[in-house]
């Protein structure tokens, strides 16, 4: 069980998790609705998933991940230091072969604000670690697809403000011209392409997720 600090799991979810690894070694993780504690509001606009997924390309602040994906993707990647090494690890398991199971009905609860307004650091190292993992993970023109998608939200996010509009820039030319990280598994691109679709599907608004 991987929780941030701030986050804890439903007793009952919990043991539903446990359940679906137990039941199905094609599984090699759970992750979490997470919600606020007092607000009830998601991190995510999950309401629109109204149903299990397999092969999700999202973790967060709470995932049940079976111990030998852990061992076999290698853990969380230390290079990123914060930002994007959840996601990234939900990459590096589909992309070894295993499914992630996204169960609206199984929830954590998670302490902390959803921030409207990012912080320059926050660009400065998201941005850098998006384009790392594009390029762990991506192949082909999807990889730069990818990469720009991030890069423009980021800018999006840095809002009017010089400075973070800056550290944007500087996070994803540090992502371009440093070595990314290495992946410990061979990918064939399609784990990144489920995020890139789930992102525009979420960020439209529109219908249900698919």
């Amino acid at each position: 069980l991987i929780l941030d600090d701030d986050a804890w799991p439903d007793p009952v979810s919990l043991d539903r998790a446990m359940r679906h690894l137990a039941a199905d070694d094609s599984i090699g993780a759970v992750t979490f609705h997470r919600r606020h504690p007092r607000t009830g509001e998601a991190e995510w606009p999950f309401e629109r998933v109204r149903q299990p997924r397999r092969a999700w390309p999202d973790m967060g602040c709470a995932n049940l991940v079976r111990r030998s994906v852990w061992t076999r993707v290698g853990g969380y990647e230390s290079g990123y230091f914060l930002y994007r090494n959840d996601t990234d690890l939900a990459l590096s398991i589909l992309g070894a072969g295993f499914d992630i199971l996204y169960d609206p009905t199984i929830q954590a609860w998670h302490d902390s604000p959803i921030a409207k307004r990012k912080t320059a650091r926050w660009l400065r190292l998201s941005t850098r670690n998006w384009v790392w993992m594009c390029r762990r993970h991506g192949v082909g023109p999807t990889r730069w697809r990818a990469i720009l998608m991030g890069w423009a939200w980021a800018h999006r996010l840095a809002g009017l403000s010089p400075a973070r509009q800056c550290s944007a820039l500087r996070g994803a030319l540090d992502g371009l011209t440093t070595r990314a990280p290495a992946l410990p598994i061979e990918t064939d691109g399609s784990a990144l392409r489920r995020l890139i679709h789930l992102k525009r599907r979420l960020r439209d608004g529109v219908g249900e997720v698919e």
